[in-house]
């Protein structure tokens, strides 16, 4: 996180402390695209992912006062998100996810565009491959991953919501990215 946006999440946590709630609305339009994906990434269902995510902001948003260094709201977040998935999953709700027809998304002023159109198909199917064997990684695997290289948290911040020290950040990133890069490895020789 770049030194002027920590200033600002600082500034706008101790105005939330304060009783200022449209502040928090302003947090929540920083963090709120990164804490769905991470929340989608664990539960991979779009509609749990939302619940997941607003459940965080609620917590947060009930429990910001006991946050004792500002500086800290971002992997604090993530660590309230990553517990709610986490109980979510032992829970052992089974969510279908509907596919959604993303083709669509490739015809630009309304005229078809064949190419762009299997070009977009092959692109969600590859990441869908990809996020699949991510998904069969173990959890402190993907946590890591999705919270160092898919959200760009820094390995401090991981370490804080993962509550690990950052050399097992870093090892545990290298060891799921050896792992994910044998799976895809797997599965292209099988085709």
């Amino acid at each position: 996180m770049e030194p002027a946006d920590m200033a600002r999440t600082v500034d706008l946590v101790q105005s939330v402390k304060t009783g200022n709630t449209r502040a928090f609305w302003d947090l929540m339009s920083i963090y709120e695209a990164m804490i769905y994906r991470f929340c989608y990434r664990k539960l991979l269902v779009k509609e749990a992912a939302e619940d997941a995510a607003k459940e965080a902001f609620i917590k947060a948003f009930e429990k910001i006062r006991t946050l004792k260094d500002d500086a800290k709201f971002k992997p604090w977040l993530f660590t309230i998100a990553r517990n709610i998935c986490i109980d979510e999953l032992k829970r052992g709700n089974k969510f279908v996810d509907l596919p959604e027809d993303d083709a669509l998304d490739a015809i630009p002023n309304g005229k078809a565009n064949p190419e762009r159109a299997l070009e977009e198909k092959q692109k969600m199917r590859a990441e869908e491959m990809v996020m699949d064997q991510v998904g069969k990684l173990s959890e402190k695997y993907k946590d890591v991953l999705f919270l160092v290289h898919y959200e760009g948290v820094s390995y401090e911040e991981a370490s804080q919501v993962l509550n690990v020290p950052i050399g097992t950040v870093r090892s545990r990133l290298s060891r799921g990215l050896d792992a994910l890069r044998s799976r895809l490895h797997y599965l292209s020789e099988m085709a």
